[in-house]
């Protein structure tokens, strides 16, 4: 009797870790398609880089990056981004990767 018991016990146990997984599962997909494609961060990072040219002396970078041009992200979410970057008013906007998420079409 203890055997069927201590089996019974571990497909117990199997079936709250296989409920316990998919829930994650389910929690990292939910936040992957309502959550993150909406996210908007700013950030204001100040550098001190002592052998950079005087020249460059207040210079702005606004980088942009994970705009994944495709059913998240309308042209009118990317206007109100472009406005905010706009707002900033950066010397140079940097572009810098998953800017489409689709092949191209032949």
């Amino acid at each position: 009797m203890p055997l069927i018991s201590s089996s019974r016990r571990a497909r117990h146990h199997l079936m709250w870790w296989v409920m316990g997984a998919a829930a994650a599962g389910l929690g990292a997909l939910a936040y992957a398609y309502w959550i993150e494609p909406r996210w908007t961060d700013l950030r204001r990072v100040t550098l001190t880089l002592p052998r950079l040219t005087p020249a460059f002396d207040g210079y702005r970078i606004a980088q942009i990056s994970d705009i994944h041009m495709n059913g998240f992200m309308s042209p009118e979410r990317l206007s109100m981004i472009a406005g905010l970057i706009n707002q900033q008013r950066p010397d140079l906007v940097v572009l810098n990767g998953d800017f489409v998420t689709a092949e191209a079409e032949d």
